[in-house]
């Protein structure tokens, strides 16, 4: 499943994956968006780094970054251009360079309890609802 917007410049997406993620989705390409990848199981390449997936798992990747999801990975994905926070005109005021995005010793991975995993994901599910729900009676 996946669900995309864009109002004015802003851009964001929702796909739900099995295997692969794919490289792109309809006609973007989603090396240009920034990502923040929840898998289930499987195996993650970031900056050619392998993680076994054992528990539920965030991944934060930039635009650019190398990723690579085995057959055996299933979550999903959120992706956003750089104008949908802010960040081409706001860099310094949001704060894009630290702990989540371009930090470049360390990729940011978050492993999750299953108790944290089942209410992180719920919020995340009725955003993405009430976004489709809202672009659909606007459009």
């Amino acid at each position: 499943m996946e669900h995309f917007k864009q109002f004015s410049m802003k851009e964001i997406g929702y796909l739900e994956f099995r295997g692969e993620l794919p490289e792109k989705v309809g006609r973007r390409n989603l090396s240009d968006f920034i990502k923040i990848v929840f898998l289930k199981s499987g195996t993650a390449v970031i900056d050619f780094k392998t993680y076994e997936i054992k528990q539920d798992t965030l991944f934060f990747i930039n635009p650019d970054q190398y990723f690579h999801f085995d057959e055996n990975c299933s979550g999903s994905a959120i992706y956003y251009n750089r104008d949908f926070y802010c960040v081409e005109i706001h860099d310094a005021e949001v704060a894009c360079d630290g702990i989540l995005f371009h930090n470049v010793y360390r990729i940011p991975v978050v492993g999750l309890a299953k108790e944290d995993s089942i209410e992180s994901i719920r919020p995340i599910n009725t955003i993405f609802e009430r976004i489709w729900i809202l672009g659909n009676l606007v459009s």
